[in-house]
C-alpha cells in the first residue's frame, strides 16, 4: 500500500507528482541499506514542531511535541516489527517549550519542557497505549533563571539524567531518583560540564553516560561520556568533536552497546546519522562504525534505540518547518565481535520476520519457531504471544494457548 504524504524528501523517498510518495510500513518490505543501519520507509504521525520520542524494552513509545506556542501534545505506541501503530493523541497538562521525553521498563514516564525561566515536568505511568492513557502524578516546576533547552533520560532504577542550556550558552546537567509514589523527583544539585547549544543526555542500565551538542555558532558537534554518579554526572575530562558539522543532534545508546546519533545539517533541512558502539572497557569511549550518513530531509530531529533489539526510531519535522511531523524506524546491526558474547548477532539476513533465525534469535520482539528456523511477529491480535523477556500481547489482549487475544 502506497501512501502519499505532501512533503519534500530528498534522500530516501521518491517524489510523486511534488508529493512524498511513502509506503505502508505494516504492508511493506521495503528497506535502505545503508552500511550498518537499515532504515524503512518514513511514515506521518502528527502536526507540530520539535519532536520528542522515547521507547522501552516493552517496546512501548512515547512521545511528545509542540502544537502550538508553548501547548504539548502527547502520545503513545507500540513498536511493531518494523512498523507502528500510534495511540490517541491527546494535550499534556503541562506546557512549555521544546519537550522531552523519556520511558523505562516499569512504563513510568516523564515530560518535561522549558516554561518561564523554569524546568517544567511531570512523571506518570503508562496503563493503555490504544488510548495514550497515563496516570499523570501533578506538573511539578523548578525554577531555573535563563535556561533554554532540556534533556531528559530515565534509567531502570528510576535515575533521572537531565542536560540543560541558559541562556549564555552554559551546558549544564543534573541527575535525580524518581519517586513514582509521590509523583515527583528528588533533585540533585545542578553542575555545569561544557558550552554550546541544544545539549541532550542518554543512560544505559549500567551506569554509562553520553551528550552531545553543537556549538555556539551552529556549526560542529562534540560528544561526551560520563558515569551516574552519587551527586549527578561525573563526565569524562576530554570532550570529542564528531569531525563534521551540523545542528540539533540528538544521541541515545542501549545495554547492548549500540549507539545512534542523528543531527541537522548546519545550512540546510537534511538529517543525517551516525551510528556506534559504546567501549565500557575504555572509560564508556565511543568507537563510531561509521562517519555521518545522509538520511533524508527534515529538522529537528529526535531518536530513540530499545534496550536490547537495537531497533532505532527517530522523529522529525518536514523540511521548511511547515508542522508536518514524521517517523522512521530501522534496525542498528553491532559487528559481532564488539557485542557482548550473549547479545543477539544482528546479521544483514537474518532475525526479521520471514527471515532466517540469528541463531535461536530474532530482533524486534519476533519469535523465532525453531522447527522451520524462521522469525515470525508476535504479540498482536491472532500472533502468537512474545517470549524472550517482551510483553506476550499489546493492547491489553490476553495469551491464551500461546495465541494473543481480546480478553
Amino acid at each position: 500500500m502506497r501512501v502519499k504524504f505532501c512533503a519534500f524528501f530528498l534522500a530516501i523517498p521518491s517524489f510523486v507528482g511534488g508529493c512524498y510518495e511513502g509506503i505502508d510500513a505494516a504492508t511493506s518490505t521495503v528497506r535502505h541499506d545503508l552500511g550498518y543501519v537499515t532504515w524503512n520507509e518514513p511514515t506521518w504521525f502528527a502536526v507540530g514542531s520539535r519532536p520528542s520520542v522515547a521507547i522501552n524494552s516493552n517496546r512501548i513509545l512515547v512521545a511528545a511535541y509542540n502544537s502550538a506556542n508553548t501547548a504539548i501534545r502527547f502520545r503513545t505506541g507500540t513498536l511493531q516489527s518494523q512498523w507502528l501503530e500510534w495511540g490517541t493523541e491527546i494535550d499534556a497538562a503541562i506546557t512549555g517549550q521544546s519537550p522531552s521525553v523519556a520511558i523505562n521498563s516499569s512504563n513510568h514516564v516523564i515530560v518535561a519542557a522549558i516554561n518561564a525561566n523554569a524546568l517544567t515536568y511531570q512523571v506518570g505511568v503508562v496503563v493503555d497505549m490504544v488510548h495514550s492513557t497515563v496516570e499523570w502524578s501533578p506538573v511539578r516546576t523548578k525554577p531555573m533563571q535563563g535556561i533554554t533547552t532540556v534533556s531528559v533520560d530515565l534509567t531502570e532504577n528510576e535515575t533521572v539524567l537531565v542536560t540543560l542550556q541558559d541562556v549564555s550558552n552554559a551546558l549544564m546537567s543534573m541527575s535525580g531518583i524518581l519517586d513514582s509514589q509521590l509523583g515527583d523527583i528528588k533533585w540533585n544539585p545542578v553542575m555545569a560540564f561544557d558550552k554550546g547549544g541544544s545539549p541532550v543526555v542518554s543512560g544505559d542500565n549500567f551506569g554509562n553516560v553520553v551528550s552531545a551538542h553543537h556549538n555556539e555558532k551552529r556549526k560542529t558537534r562534540w560528544w561526551e561520556s560520563g558515569r551516574i554518579a552519587n551527586q549527578g554526572i561525573s563526565w569524562s575530562s576530554k570532550v570529542h568533536e564528531f569531525g563534521d558539522g551540523g545542528q540539533n543532534p540528538d544521541i541515545d545508546i542501549n545495554d547492548n552497546g549500540g549507539v545512534i546519533e542523528v543531527h541537522q545539517s548546519s545550512n540546510h533541512d537534511v538529517l543525517y546519522f551516525r551510528p556506534g558502539i559504546l567501549q565500557k572497557d575504555a572509560g564508556a569511549n565511543i568507537h563510531w562504525l561509521q562517519s555521518d550518513q545522509r538520511l533524508i530531509d527534515g529538522v529537528n530531529p529526535s531518536v530513540t534505540l530499545d534496550e536490547q533489539g537495537n531497533a532505532i526510531i527517530a522523529v522529525f519535522g518536514a523540511p521548511g518547518g511547515n508542522g508536518d511531523l514524521f517517523a522512521i524506524t530501522g534496525t542498528l546491526r553491532l559487528p559481532e565481535d564488539s557485542s557482548d558474547p550473549d547479545s543477539v548477532d544482528h546479521g544483514f539476513n537474518c532475525g526479521e520476520p520471514g527471515e532466517a533465525c540469528c541463531g535461536s534469535n530474532c530482533n524486534l520482539g519476533a519469535i523465532c519457531i525453531e522447527v522451520e528456523n524462521t522469525c515470525i511477529r508476535c504479540g498482536t491480535a491472532g500472533q502468537p504471544c512474545c517470549t524472550s523477556g517482551f510483553t506476550p500481547c499489546n493492547f491489553g489482549l490476553a495469551c491464551v494457548f500461546d495465541i494473543c487475544m481480546h480478553p
